[in-house]
């Protein structure tokens, strides 16, 4: 098998697998940007009203602050209360989701190993644990990925998708980690011992669309 068979074989799958990793963050994002404008909203109006009534000068002045006060709480101020409590309930359905968010980024790191293993094993005409890690070296280094190989990115955060909840990576997976955490300063890869970096590994390949990870997996070909 090459590598344009196995992406044809995977192309929906892999799709539909990019397309759930995606969707939820993209739908936070905007709820959360339009929160932002809200408090800016409710902050503006507060604020002028306590402007005005601090420098009211007559009974119409006051009128005009308390007017200002009462139409930011019943406008903007409860349109940001059930915002909101929008945002907070879907904060909470999202923390239930974020394993399976994860998983899915996991999934597609494995669809991605899965290639370089049935492509580059298949050489020998073997599938045992030993070919393995020839099919590896016999794997074009792809592009580059901070300092690393995006052949070694892929292997080793596979690795760490799967087995990060044993609490013991192999020092080839805490190499790659590290290394990413100090190419690109996100201290977030240093958490490897504590959490699924699945996401972050595809959201740092830039693995939004099957365009993009199709691309990729042919310079590992």
């Amino acid at each position: 098998m090459d590598m344009t068979q196995y992406l044809t074989e995977i192309e929906h799958a892999a799709t539909r697998t990019i397309d759930l990793v995606w969707s939820e963050r993209t739908r936070a994002a905007e709820l959360a940007a339009r929160v932002q404008v809200l408090q800016r909203e409710v902050e503006t109006g507060y604020n002028a009203a306590h402007a005005l009534a601090m420098n009211a000068e007559t009974a119409d002045d006051v009128m005009e602050a308390t007017g200002r006060y009462w139409e930011t709480y019943f406008g903007d101020d409860k349109e940001l209360f059930h915002t909101h409590a929008e945002r907070q309930a879907l904060a909470a359905e999202l923390a239930t989701r974020a394993f399976s968010t994860s998983a899915q980024a996991a999934v597609l790191l494995q669809y991605a190993k899965q290639g370089i293993s049935l492509v580059h094993r298949s050489i020998f005409g073997t599938h045992n644990r030993h070919q393995t890690h020839i099919a590896l070296a016999q794997c074009p280094g792809g592009r580059l990925v901070g300092s690393q190989q995006l052949r070694d990115v892929v292997w080793q955060s596979r690795n760490h998708a799967l087995h990060w909840e044993d609490g013991a990576p192999s020092q080839s997976v805490q190499v790659c980690l590290t290394g990413l955490a100090t190419d690109f300063q996100q201290p977030v890869f240093g958490q490897f011992l504590t959490r699924n970096l699945a996401f972050e590994i595809v959201e740092i390949l830039g693995w939004t669309t099957f365009a993009a990870f199709h691309a990729d997996m042919l310079g590992l070909g």
